[in-house]
């Protein structure tokens, strides 16, 4: 899925953009849904890591314009291609290591009793 890679580069960027600076690690999670009234629902948190400190940023303003456009792209692409739709997807990355990026879904009440998020896939 050459358009997948595509967006997860727009949003790997997107979070080096925001760092601008030395990192060990950093993770950004994107909660992403479409509320009964037909808007879309989107909220960031995003953090790194820098000698076992961890701190707290918002992306950039450039960088949330980009990500706001990209996440429903990519929520979109997914359920195209028969993936049921996710409700979080986590991005995580090593300074000098791949990226990683999780989706979670939302409890639909089969085999998932008492969580919030059931299945969990690697990308």
């Amino acid at each position: 899925m050459i358009k997948q890679k595509h967006l997860t580069d727009i949003l790997y960027e997107a979070m080096l953009f925001s760092i601008n600076r030395d990192f060990d690690t950093a993770e950004c999670e994107f909660l992403y849904e479409i509320m009964d009234d037909g808007r879309p629902s989107l909220e960031i948190t995003f953090h790194y890591e820098l000698n076992g400190r961890t701190m707290g940023c918002l992306l950039s303003l450039e960088a949330l314009e980009e990500v706001s456009v990209t996440v429903p792209e990519l929520h979109a692409l997914m359920k195209e291609f028969g993936m049921r739709a996710w409700y979080r997807c986590m991005m995580s990355c090593h300074k000098d290591g791949p990226v990683s990026l999780k989706f979670q879904y939302k409890n639909t009440g089969q085999g998932c009793v008492g969580k919030k998020y059931c299945k969990c896939q690697d990308v």
